[in-house]
């Protein structure tokens, strides 16, 4: 199975195919299934091409299933994965308790991938961070900045709260969110800054201050397509898997481990 991952990854499209089965037709459904293309066997949303509204509509073999619609879809996503034992990648939130155990349930029978973030880039910066943080925070100030388009919402602020939680989880530092222009800086806190204007890509930053040299963590989303491609390679990984529930933190750390 680890052979036909690899030329998965090295043919893409050329050499196999999979079936796979998007549910949800959204902004980032859209992107998905245009990165899927002719590996899109069928899209399950009431907007989507195919205009069915339940996986049991068709009739076909399905590979894997991509879920990036909404949570009352998990039941209809459980049953048919457990029904046809197809892996499930899983990248909607907003699950209450009951559903993440059910989740967890569906992982005893089937594989599945479970992510809010399928970015590779943003993914390898917190690895870093958890790297670093506990190494600098003693002798270094740290500060966290976002940086975003003037006409953006909060709703992205949650990757930054994701990387002040990582922080703090390595450091007994806390939080200080917008620090007043006057205000002096405490020994114990971790900064927090929001930055919006024009036309500026959605960047976040980790800047470790010391008193004679300064690293800095970045990232910048040039564009939502990663998203995209991050949760089709994702697929194409949890093919090879057995049973279990996989982050994509254990799909990076698995293809760094067989470079």
């Amino acid at each position: 199975m680890f052979m036909i991952y690899l030329n998965c990854i090295k043919y893409r499209k050329e050499v196999f195919k999979m079936r796979a089965a998007l549910i949800g037709y959204g902004t980032m459904g859209r992107l998905v299934y245009e990165e899927l293309g002719s590996e899109c066997a069928v899209v399950i949303a009431p907007n989507g091409p195919d205009c069915m509204n339940n996986l049991f509509e068709y009739e076909k073999p399905i590979d894997i299933i991509i879920d990036f619609s909404v949570p009352a879809n998990l039941n209809m996503i459980c049953e048919y994965a457990i029904n046809h034992k197809t892996p499930v990648v899983i990248a909607t939130t907003g699950f209450n308790p009951e559903q993440k155990k059910q989740i967890k349930e569906l992982s005893k029978i089937v594989p599945v991938l479970k992510s809010t973030n399928f970015s590779i880039g943003s993914i390898l910066m917190n690895k870093f961070i958890k790297e670093v943080t506990p190494l600098l925070c003693d002798d270094f100030d740290i500060e966290v900045v976002e940086k975003n388009q003037s006409r953006k919402d909060n709703r992205s602020y949650y990757m930054t709260e994701s990387i002040v939680d990582l922080i703090e989880e390595e450091t007994a530092l806390n939080p200080k969110y917008d620090r007043e222009s006057n205000a002096s800086r405490s020994g114990n806190e971790i900064g927090v800054s929001l930055i919006k204007g024009g036309n500026m890509q959605p960047t976040h930053e980790v800047l470790y201050c010391g008193e004679n040299e300064i690293l800095t963590i970045s990232h910048t989303e040039l564009s939502a397509n990663q998203f995209a491609k991050g949760a089709y390679d994702a697929a194409l990984w949890l093919l090879t898997k057995s049973t279990g529930l996989y982050s994509m933190e254990e799909y990076i750390a698995d293809k760094l481990n067989n470079k």
